[in-house]
């Protein structure tokens, strides 16, 4: 990950901390923007995987609770933003859709769920395989 500032033209040496004066201006040439095709958080029935591992594609297993389905989400787009100020915005993240993310159903005890997910311009996928276990 990195962090790339986009600045008024006269950053650094004469900063504006509470805004921008006259005469700033600011350039942005050849910005290649990066899609993930990773999952921030699962989600199983409802709540939050907290053993989900988001950076592997090997086989992860779930324990089912007694009585419970099998309903998969995942949500991309989480995280905390920090301004000069130090002021902080939360980003929850957002569901992914069909066209992000689709899975195939396994079997409780048997073979995995197969969920493929989409970067958001299409470049790249990543494959998790969830191996769904009673409790």
């Amino acid at each position: 990950m990195c962090n790339v500032i986009f600045s008024a033209g006269n950053y650094p040496a004469f900063r504006a901390n509470d805004g921008l004066y006259d005469g700033n201006a600011l350039y942005v040439d050849d910005v290649e923007l990066i899609y993930s095709s990773r999952i921030d958080k699962m989600l199983i029935n409802g709540k939050e995987w907290k053993e989900f591992n988001p950076d592997t594609e090997k086989e992860q297993t779930y324990k089912l609770v007694a009585g419970e389905g099998v309903k998969i989400e995942g949500l991309r787009g989480i995280g905390t933003l920090t301004n000069i100020k130090g002021e902080k915005a939360r980003f929850n993240g957002r569901k992914l859709d069909a066209q992000e993310m689709s899975i195939v159903p396994g079997e409780i005890g048997g073979k995995p769920w197969v969920i493929t997910v989409k970067a958001e311009d299409g470049s790249s996928t990543h494959v998790y395989k969830i191996k769904v276990v009673k409790g």
